[in-house]
């Protein structure tokens, strides 16, 4: 058997770029990326991100060959469900888990996928809802270029289960800065308080700004905390310096040998 058979790949959609990498046990090579571009210069939505896609896989795609797309936080929306004792059925939990996304974002209405995080009896679960009509377009895509897709995840999700072995273990802060999208989710006493979505770039000021305002939002809740882990993708400089107290811990992914820092090489990095 061919040592390419045993390769698999992972593409990167953003809102501003695509791109696709070959996978060759812990190895990653990027195969090409591709600038989304709306038609009519109006600003990107997600079938221009795709289109990117699909013209990188046209190209690229092997026939059989398995792979796993990482979608930018930019596309997903995320909420916290608490914990009911009156929900005794997942259909009851999922109708339940919707009912807490309207009230932040207002009525979703038909055709979104909602997935949530496995989470004992008596916890709070992290929900993500994405348009059910992107995931079809997406399956589509991949299956009209012969390929298998094992694996649609969040970067959110995947970032964080990659790192989560390096944060405290039932209290901590975790903040993901993508150039144009910040998410923060903490953890108090093992249990899930907050997840939160932020439009914003990953420069100091931002970052700082970001981490002062749910210091404060916190210490209202007695949640208060003194340490975030950062990890931002597109970031190769120190983290922010404290504020309010706040310290902020980088995690990095080593740069391989021969290789640059670039945000969507260290995106595809971390899906495990």
């Amino acid at each position: 058997m061919s040592l390419l058979a045993r390769d698999s790949f992972v593409a990167v959609v953003t809102l501003e770029q695509a791109a696709l990498f070959r996978r060759h046990g812990r190895e990653l090579r990027m195969l090409e990326r591709k600038d989304v571009q709306p038609a009519d210069g109006r600003a990107a939505e997600w079938p221009d991100a795709l289109n990117a896609l699909q013209l990188i896989l046209h190209v690229h795609s092997r026939k059989r060959a398995e792979i796993t797309v990482l979608l930018s936080n930019q596309f997903i929306r995320f909420c916290l469900v608490p914990w009911s004792e009156h929900i005794s059925t997942p259909q009851e939990l999922q109708g339940y888990a919707r009912i807490c996304f309207e009230e932040i974002y207002g009525q979703l209405g038909e055709g979104w996928s909602l997935t949530l995080s496995p989470e004992p009896a008596g916890q709070s679960r992290l929900a993500a809802v994405m348009a059910d009509t992107m995931v079809e377009q997406l399956r589509t895509i991949v299956s009209h270029e012969g390929m298998r897709l094992i694996s649609l995840q969040p970067y959110l999700m995947a970032a964080f289960n990659h790192f989560r072995h390096s944060l405290r273990k039932d209290d901590f802060v975790f903040l993901l800065a993508e150039p144009h999208r910040s998410n923060l989710i903490q953890a108090h006493g093992g249990h899930w308080v907050s997840v939160r979505s932020i439009s914003s770039d990953d420069s100091d000021a931002s970052l700082s700004a970001l981490i002062a305002r749910e210091h404060e939002l916190k210490m209202l809740e007695n949640l208060d905390f003194d340490s975030v882990y950062l990890h931002a993708p597109a970031r190769n400089s120190k983290p922010p310096h404290p504020v309010c107290g706040v310290s902020t811990h980088a995690l990095t992914l080593p740069l391989p040998t021969g290789e640059r820092e670039d945000a969507l090489f260290n995106m595809a990095r971390a899906v495990d």
